[in-house]
């Protein structure tokens, strides 16, 4: 069963770091508790938990229409092949009983409004077996085939985010969208994941290259793993590769 998260957006925001474009954000209620960075996501602190707190707070019953004015913006405010952030904070939306699933009834119509733009987001969303699960669960199937749905339509790329290098390697097998990672420090522009996978820095962290300016994280068919390094007061929160 689905039902509608809440959506704001800034049709020209003023993000240092994805310079001047349309970003949206979708409510807490999306995120999936088994991300590692659930308790290290930097939406949590500072200015952005302030925005984001208002959004969490509005009242249930304006969601749909939040939802809606949100799609129309993306048709009008959106030109053609123009770039776009969503997910600022929050999640691809999610079902209501089962909140580990993604809608796909949202993500369709989320497809159809930005089929004619170059979006992107990230998703922490459960794609993999927890490390006590021997076999694939439903939701695991249903959640790939959500993302694997988005990433091989027009406008809209899904990023598969990762907790660590090792786990990058896992859904990069997956073969259904691009990757990238979250690590407390970085020594080197460029590094390699245990499996190999080439893993680039994101050039904002040691050029201020903007989003705007930048092509790699709206394209899906991008050849390496975009590596970010976390940053903020959950940075010593972040999780780190397992050892053992």
């Amino acid at each position: 069963m689905s039902y509608y998260p809440k959506k704001a957006f800034n049709p020209k925001s003023t993000n240092k770091k994805t310079g001047k474009m349309f970003v949206a954000k979708t409510d807490s209620s999306t995120c999936w508790k088994g991300c590692g960075l659930f308790e290290a996501c930097y939406g949590k602190f500072g200015p952005i938990s302030w925005q984001w707190d208002n959004l969490n707070f509005e009242n249930r019953k304006h969601a749909r229409r939040s939802w809606k004015v949100f799609l129309k913006a993306l048709t009008t405010m959106v030109g053609k092949g123009q770039k776009w952030r969503d997910q600022e904070v929050g999640d691809l939306p999610t079902q209501k009983t089962r909140k580990v699933r993604i809608s796909k009834t949202r993500i369709k119509e989320l497809s159809k409004a930005s089929s004619h733009t170059r979006g992107w987001t990230y998703t922490h969303h459960k794609v993999l077996p927890r490390a006590w699960e021997t076999t694939d669960s439903e939701s695991v199937v249903h959640n790939r085939e959500c993302i694997d749905y988005l990433n091989s339509k027009p406008g809209y790329t899904v990023n598969l985010s990762a907790d660590y290098p090792s786990q990058a390697d896992k859904k990069l097998a997956l073969g259904i969208g691009p990757v990238c990672v979250t690590v407390p420090s970085v020594d080197s522009k460029t590094t390699k994941t245990p499996g190999g996978a080439t893993m680039r820095q994101c050039p904002y962290e040691y050029s201020d290259t903007q989003c705007v300016d930048c092509n790699w994280c709206s394209d899906r068919d991008r050849e390496f793993v975009v590596l970010f390094t976390a940053h903020g007061q959950g940075k010593k929160r972040a999780p780190v590769e397992p050892t053992g």
